[in-house]
């Protein structure tokens, strides 16, 4: 939000929260909120189902707004903060899983908010352990997938240690399962068909800058990386969500831009990893394949945005500073998986493909408070 954007957005809030004075949460209602997606994510519909299971009788209300910085969008926000007030406000229990402006600024009585997040681990700082344009507040608890992740996220997210849970998260559920995998890559096949025969590689880099205001991409040649790699493999380029890349590479041959792919589904038919200072690092290390960094920015992103991890030592794979570098590592396969099993054992609290469950029946412990 820009300045005087964020203070008629406190402003309205302020009104609001007097106006709503009188709403009390009612029983059985959850809210789901989410700004990654106009339709109910994956692990949203996830963790609703589950709930279904187990409580059939729950009201909830999915409130999915993806938000870019266009006119349009800045008037549907003001009426999607209305909407969030009055919902989180009569809601028993509301699931978030990112930053939310709303609930920083409301005043809630026996509303329970729980951050879900979105990505499975922490390498590069966030929340409010980063420079940001409003303060991040009112969360009752934090899921995360691992015990070792407690400091980070109660810094984060400005909670106390004993309210950030370890449960697992609902979406690496589907990683665990390895006839959803297989399901997954037989659907990727027909699809691309193209890609059966090839090794096939994912750059999957996180954005740069700001959110929304400043989002950047980092300047590769992905051109010159496909065609130096040759005809043995096919180069996927997925980029983060929030950048919204169309770059259309139909014209080079194997190289495709299929950021509107699903994560999941592109994991599924990926021989190596290429990412940078992304969590869904943590996420692949659940397929033990190999992880190659690619990061010639290391130490201006460690300055200038900062990192919870030893990037040196925590990298669950070879570390490369420029495209010849990376390409030479691809063609000499000079991958250590030992490496991404130990990041995978050392993190996941819970591998058992349970986790929708456990947070399904937390929830629903909360319903009954």
């Amino acid at each position: 939000m820009g300045k005087l954007e964020l203070i008629i957005a406190k402003m309205l809030v302020t009104i609001l929260n007097v106006i709503t004075l009188y709403l009390k949460p009612r029983r059985n209602k959850i809210t789901y909120i989410s700004y990654r997606s106009n339709n109910i994510t994956t692990e949203i519909k996830l963790i609703s189902d589950e709930i279904h299971k187990i409580e059939p009788n729950t009201k909830e209300v999915f409130l999915m707004l993806k938000y870019k910085n266009t006119l349009l969008d800045k008037f549907r926000y003001v009426i999607e903060i209305i909407k969030q007030v009055y919902h989180v406000k009569t809601s028993k229990v509301v699931i978030i899983d990112g930053n939310n402006f709303v609930i920083s600024n409301i005043n809630k009585k026996d509303t329970r908010v729980v951050q879900i997040w979105h990505a499975c681990g922490a390498i590069k700082k966030f929340g409010k352990d980063f420079e940001r344009k409003y303060e991040i507040k009112n969360y009752d608890f934090v899921i995360t997938c691992s015990s070792s992740s407690k400091a980070i996220l109660s810094s984060a997210f400005d909670v106390k240690e004993d309210q950030v849970v370890p449960l697992g998260y609902s979406k690496t559920d589907l990683l665990f399962d390895k006839h959803i995998m297989n399901k997954y890559k037989s659907k990727m096949y027909k699809k691309y068909p193209f890609l059966k025969g090839k090794k096939v590689v994912l750059y999957a880099p996180t954005f740069r800058g700001e959110a929304v205001y400043d989002k950047q991409m980092l300047k590769v040649d992905v051109e010159n990386i496909s065609k130096s790699l040759g005809d043995e493999y096919i180069l996927l380029c997925k980029y983060h969500p929030i950048i919204n890349s169309t770059k259309d590479y139909s014209e080079i041959e194997n190289l495709y831009n299929v950021s509107d792919e699903s994560l999941y589904k592109l994991f599924a038919v990926t021989d190596i990893l290429i990412s940078d200072f992304s969590a869904i690092i943590y996420d692949f290390s659940i397929l033990e394949k190999p992880i190659i960094l690619y990061t010639p920015d290391l130490e201006h992103y460690k300055q200038n945005r900062g990192l919870y991890v030893d990037y040196e030592e925590f990298a669950p794979g070879k570390i490369t500073y420029s495209e010849e570098e990376l390409i030479n590592t691809i063609l000499n396969n000079n991958v250590d998986v030992e490496k991404v099993k130990a990041l995978k054992n050392n993190f996941f609290d819970y591998k058992d493909g349970k986790s929708t469950s456990r947070i399904a029946k937390f929830v629903v412990e909360l319903l009954k408070r």
